[in-house]
């Protein structure tokens, strides 16, 4: 059995990265159904018969998970017409199913396609993502998430170049077309990944080049607009490097993208107000101008008064005499 203390602390901090979740859910309109299944923790014994079967070392922050909680399995659904529709899934597998994903094959040569076929990518390691993981050779896979058969999310031991080094473990996600996307450094790391996407469908391909489904986006714009917006904006290459967001940010502008059309008229009527230089002196010249002269006999080249007018008032003088 574990110490009383040691499971107090442990359960603390499992407690801490999921606190609130659940009254966050019950407080988004539509959810109404929230489950979550409690499982006991796991007992050192099993842990190190894990470890040697296995031959790895489970990462600290996975044991201590493991030790206060063998597994972990929340979901929540929405109100519909014609019943309750499950939306959210959140999960880790117990111990149990934490198991590698490419087991040793036997030594005897098959014509049969493996999974170690698909290892033809260069490593294209970089300082800004590490090289991708491959079914065979310096890489150990262990499923921690089927994520209903949509993909799988995996412990990702890297061995050593060094044969002195130690084992290095990462969380990458494994898409239906056998390509792989780096999550998170730590399994604490995707822990806080998976709450703050509560759970919603495919949330992992936010951290793909494909992206979240259409269907699925849907749910975000309701349920996590936020997070959403933080998964565009960020750059792939640097969304599950950190929870922190490092890297750049593409900053978003909400005026300079969503302009109505009042708001286009009104700028063309500042415009108008406010007239170039070239449409100025357009004005200027216009008003320079005169006006145009009807007819040459009724000017006179002195500007005097019109002809009409001085025939008119000789006739007028003529009479009266």
């Amino acid at each position: 059995m574990t110490n009383e203390a040691e499971y107090d602390n442990v359960k603390s901090m499992v407690e801490n990265l999921h606190m609130g979740v659940v009254k966050h859910l019950e407080g988004k309109p539509g959810i109404f159904k929230i489950d979550q299944v409690e499982k006991r923790p796991v007992e050192r014994p099993v842990i190190i018969a894990w470890e040697q079967r296995n031959t790895t070392l489970l990462p600290e922050d996975l044991k201590s998970f493991f030790m206060t909680t063998d597994g972990f399995h929340l979901t929540w659904s929405v109100k519909m017409e014609n019943g309750p529709l499950p939306v959210g899934r959140l999960h880790i597998n117990g111990i149990g199913h934490f198991v590698r994903l490419n087991p040793p094959t036997d030594t005897v040569p098959s014509v049969a396609p493996s999974l170690c076929d698909l290892d033809f990518d260069s490593d294209d390691e970089s300082a800004d993502e590490p090289s991708k993981p491959k079914f065979s050779g310096g890489f150990r896979l262990f499923e921690l998430d089927n994520c209903d058969n949509y993909g799988r999310v995996c412990v990702v031991y890297r061995e050593p170049k060094q044969s002195c080094g130690e084992l290095t473990s990462e969380i990458w996600f494994l898409d239906r077309g056998m390509n792989w996307h780096y999550l998170a450094s730590s399994f604490t790391d995707y822990f806080r990944l998976m709450i703050m996407h509560l759970g919603l469908p495919h949330w992992q391909y936010a951290f793909t080049d494909m992206g979240v489904p259409p269907q699925a986006k849907q749910w975000f714009h309701m349920y996590a607009p936020t997070r959403l917006e933080i998964d565009i904006n960020t750059p792939r290459n640097m969304q599950g490097i950190s929870s922190a967001g490092v890297g750049s940010k593409q900053v978003f502008d909400p005026t300079k993208v969503f302009k109505s059309k009042s708001e286009k008229k009104k700028v063309t009527g500042v415009g108008a107000t406010n007239p170039s230089p070239s449409s100025q002196n357009s004005n200027q010249n216009r008003s320079t101008k005169k006006a145009p002269v009807s007819s040459a006999r009724s000017v006179g080249s002195s500007g005097s008064k019109p002809l009409s007018q001085s025939s008119s008032s000789n006739s007028l003088v003529k009479s009266s005499r």
